[in-house]
């Protein structure tokens, strides 16, 4: 297959946050261990600056335990809807639509990218605004830190192991590939860091408007690997599941890839990084969804929707409306 060329669709300057800058001391350690502390000189400035945050955040975190551990442990959770498939089938664009619904909350950029003091950073989101960049470096959708965003950065940036450490190290796949689908030792743990996230949200909109959401929208196209341990964590859960032509998939999950790559990385390829990008994207697939279909089979009736990316583009009302009937 000849390497398919790639290109930022928009700038990212240097002193724009990076996805690691949430990260707290202990779990900056685990992702630099993990990767035997390599960095690249051209990268020497992004270490740096995650390291002189970290401590900040882990402040922070501990101040947030302080306040906040208590209530947001007595919070119930509530009802979970999934939006998974592969990146680049429109599942930022399902969760973005889904969320104007006042019912269905999602967690946003700011909860994401802090996920261990975002209760805390609240309070200073005008400043955080001034450093974020106004669009993905891969595509023209804006960056809010209120915009509906994913709940894969929580297992990264709390050290619990995630594949984005490929944006990171993307030659060290035999690491980070590990982390779709995390070994059964590890499960409990992951299972524990996503709920209390899931409560933290669920708090955090109670505390602004006083009620607690009627159900939780999360996004991750990395959950499409972890289908059935998150049906049998959430037996209430309902999963969204969007495809896109294979073709039309390649060449967007690539240049996503290159972008995420060239703007957030720690340790630069030394090999071709068009070439890598498509390799990545090729072993990814099959890491996504080497239990896909097993897992299909163990679901009750009524729990996955299946969606395709050019019918929802083409008329997402309508599509809204299934997804709707669907939902009950």
């Amino acid at each position: 297959m000849p390497t398919v060329k790639k290109k930022l669709a928009n700038d990212y300057p240097w002193w724009k946050v990076r996805i690691w800058y949430g990260m707290t001391t202990s779990a900056l350690f685990r992702l630099l261990l993990a990767y035997g502390f390599r960095c690249s000189t051209s990268r020497l400035y992004r270490l740096l600056l995650i390291g002189l945050l970290a401590p900040t955040n882990s402040v922070l975190a501990v101040i947030q335990q302080i306040l906040y551990a208590g209530r947001v442990e007595r919070q119930e959770q509530p009802p979970c809807i999934f939006i998974i498939g592969h990146w680049r089938t429109g599942t930022t664009f399902l969760h973005e639509l889904l969320a104007n619904d006042p019912r269905l909350v999602a967690p946003n950029t700011l909860q994401c990218l802090c996920p261990s003091h975002f209760l805390v950073l609240r309070w200073f989101t005008w400043f955080i605004s001034f450093f974020s960049p106004s669009k993905r470096p891969m595509d023209s959708i804006e960056i809010r830190l209120d915009s509906p965003q994913e709940d894969e950065f929580v297992f990264l940036l709390n050290g619990a192991g995630s594949p984005y450490e490929m944006f990171g190290y993307p030659e060290e796949r035999s690491t980070w590939a590990s982390s779709f689908l995390p070994l059964p030792e590890k499960q409990a743990s992951w299972l524990a860091t996503l709920e209390q996230f899931l409560k933290g949200i669920a708090f955090e909109h109670r505390l602004s408007s006083g009620c607690s959401p009627e159900r939780l929208l999360l996004k991750s196209p990395t959950h499409t690997a972890r289908l059935a341990l998150l049906a049998r964590q959430y037996p209430t859960a309902k999963f969204i599941h969007l495809t896109r032509n294979p073709l039309d998939l390649f060449s967007s999950t690539g240049n996503m890839v290159f972008a995420l790559i060239t703007t957030q990385s720690l340790k630069l390829p030394s090999s071709n990084i068009h070439q890598l990008t498509d390799e990545i994207v090729l072993e990814n697939l099959e890491l996504l969804y080497a239990n896909f279909d097993e897992d299909c089979r163990t679901l009750e009736p009524g729990r996955l929707h299946n969606l395709k990316y050019e019918d929802l583009t083409a008329d997402p009302m309508e599509e809204a409306k299934r997804i709707y009937e669907f939902l009950e």
